[in-house]
Order: structure tokens, then C-alpha cells, then sequence
């Protein structure tokens, strides 16, 4: 079972806040800035087959739920163009 990760990491708050940034540009075209709520958790995987770390970024407008995407792979690794893939933007 996932265990959300808490570290008081520079590189790992910066990345976070990064890529709640990202997202919020790759989707501004579909829902203003302002009404998106953007979460990004790095969390800690026990499973023998993952990598040790994912990261989880979930995406609600209003009261809307728009998407939930994992990657296997720690916050600071994450790409705009992981973002992009994931979320359906060119």
C-alpha cells in the first residue's frame, strides 16, 4: 500500500510546487487557473515490482473530479512532457 512520502527537501518542495504549476498551464485552456485544485504527493511504494517512489498528481475543478495520473518515478523527475502525455495536451 502507498505511503505518502514527507520530506523537508528543497529540491523535492520546489519540484512539487513546479509541477502543480505545469499543470495548472497545460490545463488553463480548459478551466480557468483558479478554479482548478492541483495536488502532487510523492509517495513511498512497498511493492516489490515499482519503483520505490511515485508520484500522484490529481486534478479537481470546482466540484468536479478531472483526473488522477501516476508516475513511477520521484516528484524532481517529472517532465512537463510527462505532464502533457498524461494530461492529452499537445
Amino acid at each position: 500500500m502507498p505511503i505518502p512520502f514527507h520530506s523537508n527537501d528543497p529540491a523535492r518542495i520546489e519540484a512539487t510546487e513546479r509541477v502543480s504549476q505545469w499543470v495548472r498551464d497545460i490545463l488553463s485552456a480548459s478551466a480557468p487557473q483558479d478554479a482548478l485544485a492541483v495536488t502532487v504527493q510523492e509517495r513511498r511504494c512497498g511493492e516489490p515490482q515499482f519503483p520505490p517512489l511515485e508520484t500522484v498528481v490529481t486534478v479537481i475543478s470546482g466540484a468536479r473530479f478531472i483526473n488522477q495520473v501516476y508516475f513511477h518515478m520521484p516528484v524532481v523527475d517529472v517532465t512537463t512532457q510527462d505532464l502533457r502525455q498524461s494530461f492529452g495536451a499537445p
